[in-house]
């Protein structure tokens, strides 16, 4: 009887061993993939060539504030001939590489940024919405999800486009991000734009 009850307390403790090695495993492995998704979006966030946030949007190393009052001429001096421009009562913007357009309203104060071109960046960070050339309507809504953002999405068939509308709260204010996806097959997107709202 001995030898038998000594035998099943040998056997409960083996058991409860393997079970801890088993919990330490499934932990361990869990905290390992936490960390390279952790990692991965780090990565992407550091090769992205725009990154806006609640800081100045910086742009070949000269900083715009959202609201400040710049000047044409120094916007000009600053960054030097854009590539395309217009000027109209209602404002004037600033376009450069084919890249990125600066837009300034009527009283010369910075209110929003373009990307006519996505396909043609290393890819965006706009408040950790990392959007990439390779990336489309579908692959927008889930990061969005995983994001915890509310949005909008807004289907214009006669532009043939599908449009998301975000409203991203930050220190300059609320700041309204405008996502167009193409109405084709691969519903990639064809151009960002933020606005700030005050």
């Amino acid at each position: 009887k001995k030898l038998l009850k000594n035998f099943y307390k040998e056997r409960k403790k083996m058991f409860l061993k393997r079970k801890i090695d088993l919990v330490k495993k499934s932990l361990f492995l869990c905290l390992f993939l936490i960390m390279g998704s952790f990692a991965a979006t780090l990565n992407a966030a550091e090769k992205a060539e725009f990154v806006i946030n609640d800081e100045p949007f910086i742009y070949k190393g000269v900083s715009l504030i959202p609201w400040k009052k710049y000047t044409r001429e120094e916007i000009e001096k600053k960054l030097g001939k854009p590539d395309w421009h217009e000027d109209n009562p209602g404002g004037w913007c600033r376009s450069y590489e084919d890249k990125i357009i600066f837009n300034f309203n009527q009283e010369n104060s910075f209110d929003g940024l373009a990307f006519n071109h996505p396909e043609k960046l290393k890819g965006l960070n706009i408040y950790g919405l990392l959007i990439s050339k390779n990336d489309n309507h579908l692959s927008i809504v889930k990061k969005l999800i995983e994001l915890k953002k509310n949005f909008n999405i807004i289907y214009k068939t006669n532009y043939r486009r599908l449009k998301f509308e975000i409203t991203i709260k930050s220190k300059f204010g609320n700041i309204k991000l405008i996502i167009n996806c193409s109405d084709s097959d691969k519903q990639e997107v064809t151009d960002v734009s933020l606005w700030y709202m005050d």
